[in-house]
């Protein structure tokens, strides 16, 4: 009966890696097709509120003025782009936002691209942690993989979205706080889900990487 089990268990192991590619491939694909690289006003007319929003963080002591607060990583990029405004030798705002506009500071639209691998990471993150937890129990194979397609589906949803940076690395949170939560003590990913096994360090992470509405 052992040896049948795990007969099994190779097979399903042979065949999970196809299905979890094709996800992937749709996922990267969706998500890479609505990047579009370009002049930001032309392609992505939002982008010009980073500088912005940059100016009025600092100018409330780190409150953007708005309902809707922005994640760590939003802060992240501005500070980014702060420090490209501070050393790109401009007399003034306006100068400096004309030569963004002629000559884009590459680092958001390549964090653009960056997503993409982090949002990837997630649909392989909850494939992994499905496949340990099915353990060969058939009820248990639909949860992961419909988690999986509705990730990769999630992907399309935000692709215009102009929040990227932020909607992208939410769902890569999703299997690292479910690991965290459950306590499952995952051999293949020990190091990398030891940091979230703690309450306190699973809220950190889940309120670094999204926004809430306030």
């Amino acid at each position: 009966m052992t040896e049948l089990n795990q007969g099994k268990l190779s097979l399903h192991a042979r065949q999970t890696p196809c299905f979890s590619f094709l996800v992937l491939l749709l996922a990267a694909g969706v998500r890479l097709a609505g990047i579009r690289f370009g002049e930001p006003l032309a392609v992505h007319p939002h982008e010009d509120l980073l500088i912005t929003d940059a100016m009025e963080a600092g100018a409330r002591k780190g409150h953007p003025g708005r309902f809707e607060y922005p994640s760590g990583m939003v802060y992240f990029t501005l500070a980014v782009q702060g420090l490209h405004y501070l050393f790109s030798g401009a007399d003034s705002v306006r100068d400096f936002w004309m030569s963004y506009n002629s000559h884009p500071f590459e680092f958001h639209l390549w964090s653009r691209v960056a997503t993409v691998f982090w949002a990837l990471a997630g649909i392989w993150g909850i494939w992994l942690l499905g496949s340990e937890w099915d353990r060969g129990r058939t009820s248990m194979r639909f949860p992961w993989r419909a988690g999986a397609w509705l990730l990769a589906v999630h992907l399309l949803h935000i692709r215009e979205s102009r929040f990227a940076t932020v909607d992208v690395p939410w769902p890569l949170q999703l299997p690292l706080l479910c690991g965290g939560c459950c306590g499952n003590t995952i051999a293949r990913l020990r190091p990398f889900y030891g940091c979230c096994r703690s309450p306190c360090s699973s809220g950190s992470a889940a309120g670094f990487t999204t926004r809430r509405c306030c």
